[in-house]
């Protein structure tokens, strides 16, 4: 893998996303949720406080994943390095 990609990762060997995502940021675990997007009233306040159980706020959507910490949440569809400097996800390494 790759050092500066973080996110939705893909990794030089085959083309797959980085599933040991950690945050820096509020020292966690980034949890995903295949098929799943988060709806658009997600906000940082709802995350601290309901971290892991943050279920109330995915809406189904084929193809995309949604991936989130405490601190911060993004939703991709396919594969695309992450190269924004506002998120602190590292790989937890494989």
């Amino acid at each position: 893998m790759r050092a500066d990609d973080v996110g939705d990762v893909i990794t030089t060997e085959d083309d797959r996303a980085c599933d040991r995502l950690h945050c820096t940021g509020c020292d966690l675990k980034v949890l995903t949720f295949d098929d799943m997007r988060w709806d658009f009233g997600t906000d940082y306040l709802f995350l601290r406080n309901n971290y892991p159980a943050v279920g109330g706020k995915l809406v189904p959507s084929s193809g995309s994943r949604a991936y989130g910490c405490q601190c911060s949440h993004r939703s991709v569809r396919g594969l695309q390095a992450q190269k924004e400097k506002s998120l602190k996800w590292v790989c937890g390494m494989h």
